[in-house]
């Protein structure tokens, strides 16, 4: 989606050299030890979800990254015309 320019910002994102998008098992401790360690610097490993937060998923996020958390976002959905809330998943390298 981001390369095909689909989402707002999808085309800047992926034309800036520090953004990288990397195909991953994201939901298993080995593909985060992988994208951990893709990271440079104080790498930041950033997962939007459509769904509530889930603990167990923060819990392996934690076993690969310094910081680990879940943020939920909430937003008025346009499309939808109703408030929304969805999750951001933060793995932070330093």
């Amino acid at each position: 989606w981001h390369e095909a320019g689909i989402l707002p910002l999808g085309r800047r994102l992926t034309d800036d050299p520090r953004c990288s998008f990397i195909e991953a098992d994201f939901y298993s401790e080995e593909g985060l030890a992988r994208l951990a360690k893709s990271l440079t610097g104080d790498g930041i490993f950033a997962l939007w979800s459509n769904d509530p937060p889930d603990q167990a998923f923060v819990a392996r996020l934690a076993t690969q990254f310094p910081s680990a958390r879940a943020e939920e976002v909430l937003f008025h959905n346009p499309l939808l015309e109703e408030d929304c809330v969805q999750t951001v998943y933060l793995g932070i390298t330093g």
